[in-house]
């Protein structure tokens, strides 16, 4: 992955395998959004995410996602 990317995570934000590769990228940017993310720092997550293939994609997501363990 890029060097430039945001150092953020998005709290508890929960990614099923399997699910349509927009669902994902939506369910992302909401709750980006809703934790003050800017436009830009969303926007090279979601490029970086959809370079590759949905593992990819899936992967660079859950990097940027804080989970906690229940």
């Amino acid at each position: 992955m890029k060097t430039d990317l945001p150092l953020k995570k998005v709290k508890n934000v929960y990614f099923r395998n399997g699910e349509h590769h927009m669902v994902l990228l939506s369910i992302f940017a909401h709750a980006a959004e809703r934790q003050n993310w800017t436009s830009d720092e969303i926007q090279q997550v979601i490029c970086e995410a959809r370079k590759h293939d949905y593992l990819h994609l899936l992967n660079t997501l859950r990097y940027f996602c804080e989970i906690k363990n229940i």
